[in-house]
């Protein structure tokens, strides 16, 4: 983000309001924060990234264990199943190119 509050800092300033305003009206601690993505393809990226790392925090340096699971259904976003197939595969190859 810091690029974009280079240059960008209303638009920076206009998203950091508007999810304040989201947080106080859920109700939440004033250290929740978040991020506006743009499609729903990379927010659906980046929720499964962080839930894959939340269940499996070693994957990035061992590969994937093949023990995670993930359960979608036919009313799933259709990037969905893109991101799967990529999560699978960005951990094995993170930890086949990684060095020591």
């Amino acid at each position: 983000m810091e690029c974009c509050g280079k240059a960008a800092p209303r638009l920076r300033k206009l998203e950091q309001v508007t999810l304040s305003w989201l947080r106080q009206w859920m109700g939440l601690a004033q250290e929740f924060f978040g991020i506006i993505y743009d499609t729903a393809s990379i927010s659906s990226m980046h929720a499964i990234a962080a839930a894959r790392e939340m269940a499996d925090p070693e994957v990035r340096t061992r590969g994937n264990s093949g023990r995670l699971v993930m359960y979608t259904s036919e009313h799933a976003h259709s990037s969905i199943e893109k991101r799967r197939y990529h999560a699978r595969h960005w951990a094995g190859q993170r930890a086949q190119n990684s060095c020591g």
